[in-house]
C-alpha cells in the first residue's frame, strides 16, 4: 500500500508513543524522534527504550540495557514487575547474516525502511523519465507476489516484471488454496512472469546502454544455467531460517528456549519453570500439554499477527486472574490458548484487487470487493479508535480521488 500510495507511514507504522498512549485527545501519531534516556510516559503507561538483557525472577526484576544516546555508553536500569510478558518476536527472515550475502546492486524488501528506499529508487525513475525495462523479483511468497502485483500498476505497462522462485510446485506455497490460486490468477492477468524451480547462482553488475544493470544468473528445473536482466533487482526471500535474538538470561540460566530460539511457554502462555513470566507471538513455543517433556511437542502456528492478537487475550486474562487472587482469595481459572483461524487476506495490487479466504474455506472472496472488506477489517482491527478512524476515512477519501484522477486522464487521453 506504501509503494502504490494507498497508505501513508503514519498509518503503517505509527511510533509506540502514539500506539500506547491512553489519551482519547491524542489526534499525532508522535512521528518525531526523541533523544530522552528516561523512560516516556503516555497515560498509565512508559516506554524504556533499550533492550532486556536479565531477568531476577526470585527478586522479580528485569535489567534494562540501554545506550546513552551523547556518551553512546551502556546504562542499565532495574524495573521491578509483577508480571512480565516478553513479545520481541523473532528477526526477520531478511536478517543481516542474509543481507549481507545478497547481491550490492539489490533492493531487500522485508522492512519499512527497505519499502522507502524501493519508493525513492522507483521515484528517481519518474524523475529522470528512465522507464525500467525489466524489473526482477527473488522470492514468489506471500512478499514477492503481493509486491508483484503492486507494481504491475505503478510502473510503465512497458516495463516486464519476472519472479524467479525456488519452489516448484507454484508461489504463495503457504497460502490457503483459494487465495493461492487467486494470486496465480491475478499475476499471470496483470502480465508478470513467473519463473519456478529456480535457484539463483550469481548476480553480475554490467553496463548496458550507458547504464548499470544486472545479469542474473540461475538454474531452472532441469538444472541448465539460464540468465535475465534486470534494471531492478528486489530481493524477497530469505538466505536462510529464522535465526534466533541474542537469549535473554535469567539468573539460574537462560529461558527454556526450543531449537529456532523461540521462548517455550505452556498452553497457559507462562513460561515453564518461572512464575509470573509470559512469552506470546512469534517469539514464543506453545507446547501441547504439560508434564513429561519428551511426550510434548511444540507448537507450529502461522506467523500472522491474528496469532499475537489472540495470544495477547489469553496472557492478559492470566495475568489479571492471577492480580486478583493478590487481594481477593478466590479460585484461579487461568485460559489455554487455542488457536482459531479467522482466515488469511492477501493485497493484489492498489483498490482492485485482492483476496480473502477465512472460516476454513467456507469464506471466500476476490476482486474489488475483497480489496474494499480488507481494507475495513484493516481499519476495524487497529489498536485505537483514532487510527481506524484515519484509516477507514483514508482509504475512502483516497478512493474517490484516485478514481476522479484516473476519469480525469481518461478524458484527457480520449479528447472529450
Amino acid at each position: 500500500e506504501y509503494l502504490g500510495d494507498t497508505a501513508d507511514l503514519d498509518e503503517i507504522a505509527p511510533t509506540y508513543e502514539f500506539l500506547l498512549s491512553t489519551s482519547s485527545s491524542s489526534s499525532g501519531t508522535g512521528r518525531r524522534r526523541s533523544r530522552r534516556t528516561g523512560p516516556a510516559s503516555s497515560g498509565k503507561i512508559s516506554i524504556e527504550k533499550g533492550y532486556a538483557s536479565n531477568i531476577n525472577a526470585a527478586e522479580k526484576v528485569l535489567t534494562v540495557t540501554k545506550k546513552n544516546p551523547y556518551t553512546l555508553e551502556e546504562e542499565m536500569s532495574r524495573l521491578k514487575y509483577d508480571s512480565l510478558v516478553i513479545s520481541s518476536g523473532l528477526p526477520p527472515a531478511l536478517s543481516d547474516k542474509s543481507r549481507a550475502q545478497m547481491p550490492p546492486t539489490a533492493y531487500p524488501f522485508a522492512t519499512l525502511d527497505d519499502a522507502v528506499r524501493l519508493k525513492r529508487r522507483l521515484g528517481t525513475f519518474k524523475q529522470s523519465f528512465a522507464t525500467p525495462k525489466n524489473i526482477v523479483l527473488v522470492g514468489g511468497g506471500y512478499i514477492g507476489s503481493e509486491l508483484a502485483c503492486t507494481l504491475a500498476q505503478i510502473v510503465s505497462p512497458t516495463t516486464k516484471i519476472t519472479i524467479l522462485h525456488r519452489d516448484p510446485e507454484g508461489i504463495c506455497s503457504d497460502a490457503e488454496n483459494y487465495n493461492r490460486e487467486a494470486a496465480k490468477s491475478r499475476l499471470k492477468k496483470l502480465g508478470v512472469q513467473v519463473e519456478l524451480g529456480v535457484t539463483v547462482t550469481n548476480v553480475l553488475s554490467q553496463p548496458l546502454g550507458g547504464k548499470n544493470t544486472d545479469l542474473i544468473l540461475y538454474n531452472g528445473i532441469g538444472g541448465d544455467q539460464e540468465s535475465i536482466r534486470a534494471d531492478l533487482l528486489i530481493w524477497t526471500v530469505a538466505g536462510a531460517t529464522h535465526t534466533p535474538r541474542k537469549r535473554l538470561e535469567e539468573d539460574d540460566g537462560l529461558l527454556p528456549y526450543d531449537d529456532r530460539g523461540r521462548i517455550q511457554v505452556l498452553p497457559t502462555l507462562e513460561v515453564e519453570g518461572i512464575e509470573d513470566v509470559y512469552a506470546i507471538g512469534d517469539g514464543a513455543s506453545v507446547v501441547v500439554a504439560a508434564g513429561d517433556t519428551t511426550a510434548r511437542k511444540p507448537s507450529r502456528y502461522p506467523g500472522v499477527a491474528q496469532v499475537a492478537m489472540q495470544q495477547a487475550n489469553v496472557a492478559a486474562n492470566n495475568i489479571q486472574q492471577k492480580l486478583e487472587k493478590q487481594t481477593t482469595p478466590n479460585e484461579q481459572v487461568l485460559q489455554t490458548f487455542q488457536y482459531q483461524s479467522l482466515g488469511e487476506m492477501l493485497s493484489l495490487g492498489g483498490d482492485d484487487d485482492a483476496s480473502i479466504s477465512g472460516l476454513n474455506g467456507l469464506f471466500k472472496l476476490n476482486g474489488p470487493l475483497a480489496s474494499t472488506a480488507r481494507r475495513l477489517v484493516y481499519a476495524a482491527r487497529m489498536p485505537k479508535p483514532q487510527q481506524a478512524v484515519r484509516a477507514g476515512a483514508g482509504y475512502v477519501v483516497g478512493k474517490v480521488l484516485r478514481g476522479a484522477a484516473d476519469a480525469i486522464e481518461e478524458i484527457s487521453n480520449t479528447g472529450k
